[in-house]
């Protein structure tokens, strides 16, 4: 099993650069990744980042077999337990906003320890909104469709800044992300 349980997960833009590496070198290779688009704690960008789905998963992956824990630190260290669903939040439409998503969004957030760092470019975006919710720590965000996980692209980010954006605006976050 790949090894970056035990690490304070991915936070910086260097991050992206080695977790990406890791995941991409590790033996046995991961038989299926798909692209992500990520939101480190001190990030000065979002980030188009492979995710990979565990090992030993026949069919068609989910949400639900998303190894997640690359990006965003969703339980303590020395806890091996895969998480599954845990603080993350799925979307068809942006809150308060007619009209629907081309896809289903899914946002994951990590369970801010006392020492996790806000999420400096989140919080740039709430602030020109006028919001005082802030998110700690990293966020990652997947899409998926009747069909399956879809690989992100760049495009994406402009959903994906709106969709924090209006999360933000309406209080719409998961009460373990905000200080």
């Amino acid at each position: 099993m790949a090894g970056n349980y035990e690490c304070a997960g991915s936070q910086t833009d260097s991050d992206i650069k080695h977790v990406s590496m890791q995941i991409a070198c590790r033996q046995p290779m991961f038989l299926h990744v798909f692209q992500g688009i990520f939101y480190g704690a001190t990030s000065t960008k979002p980030f188009v980042v492979p995710v990979p789905v565990q090992d030993g998963v026949q069919g068609g992956p989910t949400l639900d077999h998303l190894d997640v824990n690359y990006w965003v630190k969703q339980y303590g260290l020395g806890v091996y337990t895969t998480a599954c669903r845990q603080l993350c939040r799925t979307f068809d439409r942006v809150p308060h906003t007619p009209g629907a998503l081309d896809r289903r969004y899914t946002v994951f957030f990590e369970r801010p320890a006392p020492a996790t760092p806000r999420n400096r470019l989140v919080r740039k975006m709430a602030r020109l909104n006028g919001c005082t919710d802030v998110i700690k720590g990293s966020v990652l965000v997947m899409k998926d469709g009747h069909d399956g996980l879809i690989d992100m692209t760049h495009d994406d980010i402009v959903h994906t800044n709106f969709l924090i954006n209006s999360l933000l605006y309406y209080s719409c976050l998961p009460k373990a992300t905000t200080p």
